[in-house]
């Protein structure tokens, strides 16, 4: 027990960690759809080949944790039936449970996939543009 209790300020840490770097992801994801981020197909390609790479450690880790997730066994009578149910209750749907925190968390880097892929995407129809312009002007 008194493991659990050492544990608890560094799980908060870390949920609050991951509640920050939730919101730094959002904040990037952000700036590069409002367009004034353009992206190297090259460089691109390995920012998300890294993002997908991290989307499924992620997915594993939600999986894990929904299934770690199941309303404590503390008796047969009624008293501890339902504390045990106002703890699971807490756990899974608190606005700071882990899971919650970590859906949010997998939510953010797969909208940094998609803000990337338009990154790319732009700077691609930005040379297109380009080429076609210096054509333009070489037949001149």
């Amino acid at each position: 027990m008194a493991d659990a209790a050492a544990d608890a300020p560094r799980a908060q840490v870390s949920i609050n960690t991951l509640m920050i770097s939730t919101d730094r992801i959002t904040m990037l994801a952000d700036t590069v759809n409002s367009g004034r981020v353009v992206m190297e197909p090259e460089t691109g390609q390995r920012l998300l080949t890294a993002l997908r790479q991290h989307a499924d450690d992620v997915e594993r880790w939600r999986a894990r944790s929904w299934e770690l997730l199941r309303p404590l066994p503390m008796g047969d009578n009624w008293v501890t039936a339902n504390m045990g149910a106002k703890l699971y209750n807490r756990v899974a749907n608190g606005d700071q449970s882990f899971t919650q925190v970590l859906d949010h968390y997998g939510k953010a880097v797969h909208a940094a996939a998609g803000a990337v892929t338009e990154a790319i995407r732009r700077y691609e129809h930005n040379e297109h543009d380009q080429a076609a312009t210096f054509n333009a002007i070489a037949a001149r």
